[in-house]
């Protein structure tokens, strides 16, 4: 842990909602970090997502 030049973390925040009739609605956000990443490409890459299902 003396060494942070390569850290590496993943992480996903999200919430369901119930809808109508068994729909269900998501959101997600997904958060890579890389400290370890080439020079000329973000240390930070963020991923949105959103969906409707139906639960039964």
């Amino acid at each position: 842990m003396d060494n942070t030049d390569d850290i590496i973390l993943n992480t996903t925040f999200g919430l369901a909602f119930p809808l109508l009739f068994g729909l269900e609605g998501a959101a997600e956000i997904l958060l890579e970090y890389d400290s370890g990443a080439v020079e000329g490409v973000e240390d930070l890459d963020q991923t949105y997502s959103f969906r409707i299902g139906y639960r039964w």
